[in-house]
C-alpha cells in the first residue's frame, strides 16, 4: 500500500503523453473491461519503492484493495468516513462504463468550499469541529516526504510537497493536485488553506497558474 500511495509500485506506466492518446496508460486503463487487472498486467520495470512514476493505476489498485477489505465501493466509503462527517453533500463521481465503479484516479467533482474542508482537515491533523475524522498519525505520514517526485517536488501519500520563498522566508506546503489546475494548498506555518479551481485541462499553463496564484497573491498577502 505504501508503494501505491507514493506512486512507486515499479510497474510500467506512462501518463506523460496527453490523455485520450491511445498510448497513455490511464487512457488504456479507463477503456479496459477490468481496470485493476489491466494495471496488474503491466511489466515490472523497477523495484517497488525505488522510483516515483505518476500512475493513476496506483489509485485504482488502492480502490480495489479497499473494496476487497470492506465490501464497500469507494464512493460509499468516502461518503461514510469522510464526506458525511465534514458536511459535504454535493458530490459527483465519474464512473467506468464497464463496471460502474467510480474512477478513483480522476473522477471526483466537488465544490471549491468542500475542497477547502478537506484542506482544513489536513491542516488540523485529521480533526474537524472537535471530532477526529482521520488518524492524526496518518495525516502526518501522508504529508511527510517519502520519495522524490516530479521536478523539485517531494511526494508523500498522494500529496505533492513543495515550498515557496516569500519575503526572505522559506514556506513549506502540501498540495493535492488535480488535472486542469485544481489545487488544495495546505500551509501549516501560516495556518492557511488555499484553493485553486481552474479549467485549464488542455493548457500548458495549468501547472504554472496555481503556483502564481499561491505565491504572487495568497502568500504575498499574508502578514
Amino acid at each position: 500500500m505504501r508503494h501505491l500511495l507514493t506512486m512507486s509500485a515499479g510497474l510500467k506506466w506512462n501518463e506523460d503523453i496527453p490523455y485520450g492518446d491511445p498510448g497513455n496508460s490511464e487512457t488504456q486503463m479507463d477503456r479496459a473491461p477490468d481496470p485493476a487487472r489491466f494495471v496488474l498486467s503491466q511489466d515490472v520495470v523497477a523495484p517497488a519503492g525505488e522510483l516515483y512514476n505518476y500512475s493513476g493505476g496506483s489509485a485504482v489498485l488502492i480502490q480495489t484493495i479497499l473494496k476487497q477489505a470492506t465490501g464497500k465501493s469507494l464512493d460509499v466509503l468516502t461518503h461514510d468516513l469522510l464526506f458525511a462527517p465534514l458536511g459535504i453533500e454535493q458530490v459527483e463521481w465519474v464512473r467506468y462504463p464497464a463496471t460502474g465503479e467510480p474512477i478513483a484516479a480522476s473522477g471526483l467533482r466537488l465544490l471549491p468550499r468542500d475542497f477547502a474542508k478537506l484542506g482544513q482537515l489536513v491542516l488540523a491533523h485529521g480533526a474537524w469541529q472537535g471530532r477526529q475524522v482521520a488518524p492524526a498519525a496518518f495525516v502526518e505520514q501522508a504529508t511527510t516526504p517519502h520519495i522524490n517526485g516530479q521536478q523539485l517536488y517531494f511526494y508523500g501519500y498522494q500529496f505533492w510537497l513543495g515550498r515557496s520563498f516569500i519575503r526572505g522566508r522559506v514556506i513549506d506546503w502540501s498540495s493535492a493536485v488535480g488535472l486542469g489546475g485544481q489545487r488544495i494548498f495546505v500551509v501549516p506555518a501560516l495556518d492557511l488553506v488555499a484553493i485553486v479551481n481552474a479549467g485549464l485541462y488542455r493548457s500548458p499553463m495549468q501547472a504554472w497558474v496555481p503556483l502564481v496564484a499561491l505565491n504572487r497573491y495568497v502568500l504575498a498577502a499574508v502578514h
